[in-house]
């Protein structure tokens, strides 16, 4: 059986990192708010040592997103933040309006 990579379908644009904090300091991935699904990524741009607090399906796929946009020689690390929120919960209703009742004739 062969296994086709999703690089080789065409999906390479699929891969998405969202980015929640870009370029912070290091004590915002101590926060408990954050999702545990949350990753801090070390990188540098220029000699600059930055910070980006992410989230993806996998380290595999952040790491491929800050090859592909700074260099290969760019990432220095990707580690766990301390967010203790369900992912499925982080940022639960903020994109809802309140739904206004429509009164009776």
């Amino acid at each position: 059986m062969r296994c086709i990579s999703r690089y080789c379908m065409g999906w390479k644009k699929l891969i998405m990192a969202e980015v929640i904090h870009e370029k912070c300091d290091k004590d915002q991935s101590l926060d408990h708010k954050l999702p545990t699904d949350a990753f801090l990524v070390t990188y540098s741009v220029e000699n600059n040592i930055l910070y980006d607090i992410t989230r993806a399906g996998s380290a595999v796929e952040i790491f491929d997103h800050y090859c592909d946009t700074y260099g290969k020689d760019a990432v220095k690390g990707i580690d766990w933040t301390q967010g203790n929120v369900n992912p499925k919960m982080y940022n639960y209703g903020l994109d809802k309006k309140p739904v206004r009742k429509k009164r009776k004739k």
